[in-house]
């Protein structure tokens, strides 16, 4: 599995209606904030059984110096100095992601987009009140566009109208002084909608490669049908979002997990230390210029904490 990951620590992520933004519509205290990846594991989860004894990955430096190493994303054009911590809890994590208790899926919300129909209202917005049975959104004609709109329950319009946010909206109204941002925000208050990485007009706006791919994990609108475009489908995936990752038919809230900690610095990237085990340089394909590939390889047992929240 490969993969690029980005983090904006002054940037809320989706379910997020925390009003402590400065005047631009950014967290004021990033330093207090993290960014989360959650995934279920769908092999033997019995490591002893499965004879997994190491968490493996390569990572490509981070702190490549020069034009090539610069982080540009439409906001920052700068290299990276300074990093920071990569933390990773095996065992159990909570998937109710609005915590309401609640097994929210898209495909559970009523096809005709009635607010009463099977639905209940709490404070993250609706929720159903049917049974989970598959993994699919109903074809009936109108029912996707009812249905994709994300895991609260609403679609953009609806959530500057939930009663729930108002307080939020209100802020946003009141002491976001930027109007470009103060838009972009009462568009999409749960900031959950979708975005694909292509279009005309990310292309004539010059939109850099970070920028096109910040809204790709949104859950509203990531799987419309009948919308291809120049030759591909802006979609995410054809399967509605769900709580359940583990597709066990139950959403679990337990917090219990062991915690890895990794430094992400220039000075921790050195083979024998910090679980770096190997370093290989390799040239770039397009510039010739050699970059460093880090090997991490981190002991199940050998857990910095053991956690249960």
């Amino acid at each position: 599995m490969i993969f690029d990951l980005a983090y904006y620590p002054d940037e809320r992520g989706p379910y997020n209606y925390n009003p402590n933004l400065n005047s631009q519509g950014f967290l004021n205290n990033p330093r207090q904030n993290f960014g989360a990846i959650t995934r279920a594991i769908t092999s033997d989860i019995d490591f002893d059984n499965a004879n997994v004894e190491y968490i493996e990955f390569w990572l490509l430096d981070p702190f490549i110096p020069g034009e090539n190493g610069r982080i540009l994303d439409g906001r920052f054009d700068q290299n990276n100095t300074t990093g920071g911590d990569l933390y990773l809890n095996l065992g159990n994590v909570s998937e109710d992601v609005l915590p309401d208790g609640r097994h929210g899926f898209e495909n559970g919300l009523p096809i005709d987009g009635a607010n009463a129909s099977n639905t209940t209202e709490n404070t993250w917005g609706r929720v159903t009140n049917q049974q989970y049975i598959t993994n699919a959104f109903d074809n009936s004609q109108g029912a996707r566009e009812n249905q994709d709109i994300g895991l609260d329950g609403l679609r953009g319009t609806q959530e500057q109208e939930f009663a729930s946010f108002q307080d939020f909206v209100n802020f946003v109204n009141t002491n976001i002084t930027d109007p470009t941002r103060r838009a972009q925000i009462l568009n999409d208050i749960s900031a959950d909608d979708f975005r694909y990485y292509l279009g005309d007009d990310l292309d004539a706006a010059g939109v850099p490669i970070l920028a096109r791919y910040k809204d790709f994990n949104g859950q509203e609108n990531n799987s419309p049908i009948g919308t291809t475009t120049g030759g591909f489908t802006p979609s995410a995936t054809n399967t509605p979002d769900n709580e359940d990752l583990n597709i066990d038919n139950t959403v679990s809230n337990v917090e219990a997990y062991y915690q890895y900690r990794i430094s992400i610095r220039p000075n921790d990237l050195q083979v024998g230390r910090n679980y770096v085990i190997d370093e290989v340089r390799t040239a770039n394909n397009v510039t010739g210029e050699e970059v460093s590939w880090y090997q991490f390889r981190i002991p199940v047992r050998e857990f910095e904490e053991k956690l249960a929240i």
